[in-house]
């Protein structure tokens, strides 16, 4: 087995390199609910607010998100997208 740790200087150069080809990152989606007419701002904020509401600990966000691809429904709410 070797060593595969770099020098700070090559870490640097290679890190400078591969910048520009490195993804913007995930864009957060409003996410309403259909019910309340309340907006979140991301299917995070919504989990929060249904865990509050009902009094859970967690709720989690990709069960919102699957309702809103798909229309359906999560912890007893419709929930979509907005633009």
């Amino acid at each position: 087995m070797g060593n595969y740790k770099i020098d700070e200087k090559r870490f640097n150069k290679i890190r400078e390199r591969v910048e520009p080809y490195r993804s913007i990152g995930h864009i957060c989606k409003n996410v309403r609910c259909i019910e309340t007419g309340q907006i979140f701002e991301n299917a995070r904020k919504a989990a929060e607010w249904v865990a509050y509401v009902r009094e859970r600990g967690y709720c989690h966000t990709d069960l919102i998100k699957r309702a809103c691809r798909k229309k359906g429904t999560s912890f007893g709410y419709h929930w979509e997208f907005i633009k």
